[in-house]
């Protein structure tokens, strides 16, 4: 649960701190967590991508392993090993928050109809 809680706080703030950024640079949710396109260079991508898919698969295995041998009516003690993942999203956004390159900002074309208000 503490590796959730400081995983959905990183989120948030990587998100914050993208809105920012997003003034003036083209920013994707996608880029901004999953380090997509040209967000990471290559070496930091591999091992951010590897931490997180090792946290999906662990949570995953993990609760697995805890329904194995349960009876009906009893608990899963590991089924909250599934939200650890939260935390490997979070660390990539406060990366890509921080040092992720983004393209500047597109600007959307105006529609001639804005240009007649005088």
């Amino acid at each position: 649960m503490a590796l959730f809680a400081i995983g959905m706080a990183s989120t948030l703030w990587a998100y914050a701190r993208a809105l920012e950024r997003s003034r003036v640079e083209e920013v994707g949710v996608a880029n901004l967590y999953l380090l997509t396109g040209p967000t990471a260079p290559k070496p930091v991508r591999r091992v951010m991508t590897s931490a997180l898919a090792t946290q999906i698969v662990a949570a995953v295995v993990g609760a697995w392993i805890g329904v194995v041998g349960l009876d009906t009516g009893e608990l899963n003690a590991l089924a909250f090993g599934v939200l650890v993942p939260m935390f490997g999203i979070g660390m990539n956004g406060v990366w890509a928050a921080l040092h992720g390159s983004y393209g500047p900002r597109v600007r959307p074309a105006v529609s001639p109809t804005e240009h007649e208000i005088d």
